[in-house]
């Protein structure tokens, strides 16, 4: 577990009495934005065809459950959150550094290493299939590795219990729900989700904990 806020002895000089809604909402933009721009071109770019299968027997005997969608959907909005929760301006800045860094790399490797992810053909009955269809026709079936929707979730989650151990808890639980909703939508395989947690861990020990320990700076 990363350390927190108590631990890292953050100054008050740094909390949130300067950090303006027009800040936190420009940060938000910038890194959504820049991720929408990045992760879509990708998307669009990479052949399907030419794309790897990572999947393993694993991945092939787990069953595609639809109703894993809702969590996933959460999440979408709950990666906004730490950008209004965060009180430290070092943190805050930091974070958005981590997760473009983050996106980056992600995208690199999509291009480097084409991932495609098997999915199931299925009629949309009802809403969770609803909303797995829509997912499905939003995001192309490749860009599978490293996982964005683990190593988002997993690096909201550090940065977040570095911030408060109770907010860094619920964070660490709706990345264990998504690291497992996205194998049962078949968004996913295994290998995606190692590699989105691996990505995560560097980005957030490079760009978070070697920036703001005191100890190491």
């Amino acid at each position: 577990m990363p350390e927190t806020a108590d631990t890292t002895c953050l100054s008050s000089t740094d909390g949130a009495a300067g950090i303006s809604l027009k800040e936190r909402l420009g940060l938000v933009f910038l890194v959504y934005g820049f991720f929408l721009i990045a992760y879509l071109s990708a998307n669009r770019f990479i052949n399907v065809a030419e794309a790897f299968d990572f999947s393993t027997p694993f991945d092939r005997a787990t069953r595609f459950i639809p109703a894993f969608i809702y969590p996933i959907w959460v999440l979408y909005g709950m990666l906004v959150l730490p950008a209004f929760m965060i009180k430290d301006r070092k943190l805050l800045w930091a974070m958005a550094y981590a997760f473009m860094v983050l996106i980056l790399g992600s995208v690199l490797l999509f291009i480097l290493i084409p991932v495609q992810v098997p999915r199931p053909d299925f009629v949309a009955n009802n809403l969770s299939e609803r909303l797995v269809a829509a997912m499905y026709t939003t995001d192309r079936p490749v860009c599978g590795f490293p996982s964005l929707h683990v190593s988002t979730s997993l690096l909201a989650a550090m940065i977040m219990y570095r911030q408060n151990r109770w907010l860094g808890a619920i964070f660490y639980l709706m990345f264990v729900i998504t690291a497992v909703g996205i194998l049962f939508v078949k968004q996913h395989v295994l290998m995606d989700i190692v590699g989105g947690a691996a990505i995560a861990s560097g980005v957030y020990y490079l760009m978070v904990e070697r920036k703001l320990s005191p100890d190491r700076r």
